[in-house]
Order: structure tokens, then sequence, then C-alpha cells
């Protein structure tokens, strides 16, 4: 993420973003996981 754009905008996107991640049955975590497992994050 960059600091250019709305800052309202880019710190929901994030809180949303974690909030997905910390869910263990979401889309998202399974994405998550599997990029974590290849150390993409």
């Amino acid at each position: 993420m960059s600091k250019a754009g709305n800052s309202f905008l880019r710190k929901t996107l994030y809180m949303a973003s974690l909030a997905a991640i910390r869910n263990k049955k979401s889309l998202f975590r399974e994405m998550y996981d599997r990029l974590r497992s290849n150390n993409k994050t």
C-alpha cells in the first residue's frame, strides 16, 4: 500500500482485510494461509 489516495479508505480497507483474515472460515483466510505457506506475505 502506498500513502497516496484517501487515508480513510485505506484504513477502512486495511481493517476489513484484517477482520477477514481473522475469520477462520473465510475465503480470504484460505488465500492468506496459501500465500503464507508459499512465503508470499
